[in-house]
Parts: structure tokens; sequence; C-alpha cells
């Protein structure tokens, strides 16, 4: 559960509906906990001098961004830049290997 990937879709779930099963302190600790995970990479674009910013993944396999499905993240012009990116990388990354 301490991952940013589909763990973070789960500690959601807890935190809006587990506070009759967690305390307050508890939910703040996953949190907490959490973020250590949550890590940007610059990635090398193949072929071009340049770098974009990815969210660090465990494979970077698609399944990790799960979350996307059922959470507003795309609300956040930040996010949706950065999960651009990462489809990007993903992308080049799969066309040169």
């Amino acid at each position: 559960m301490d991952d940013p990937y589909e763990g973070e879709l789960f500690t959601w779930i807890i935190t809006l509906f587990g506070q009759e099963q967690f305390t307050q302190e508890e939910i703040e600790f996953i949190w907490t906990d959490k973020r250590k995970k949550l890590q940007s990479v610059e990635y090398e674009v193949p072929s071009r001098d340049a770098k974009i910013t990815v969210e660090k993944g465990f494979w970077f396999s698609s399944h990790e961004q799960w979350k996307l499905l059922f959470l507003p993240y795309r609300l956040s012009s930040t996010y949706k830049r950065i999960q651009a990116n990462n489809e990007r990388a993903r992308t080049w990354h799969s066309s040169v290997h």
C-alpha cells in the first residue's frame, strides 16, 4: 500500500470511506509513508537533446496509472502535464527498445 501507483487508489478508498476502521493519525501515516516513493525523474528523450519530467514508476507499466481512471488527477494542470510526459516516455522507450 505504500506505493504511489495502485496502492494510492486503495489509500484513497481508506481515506474517503475508512474513518470507522482507521484513526486520522493512521491515515496520515499512510499518506506520509507513501510520499517517500513519489518521485520525479528526468527522462532523456531518445535522438533529441532534451529531457522531460516524468513520475518514477516501479515497472513503468501502464497499469500503474489505474488511479487516473477513478480519481480527478487530470484536473491539475501540473499532473496532467506529468501524465502526458509519462506516456511520451513510454512510447519513445518502446520504439527504441
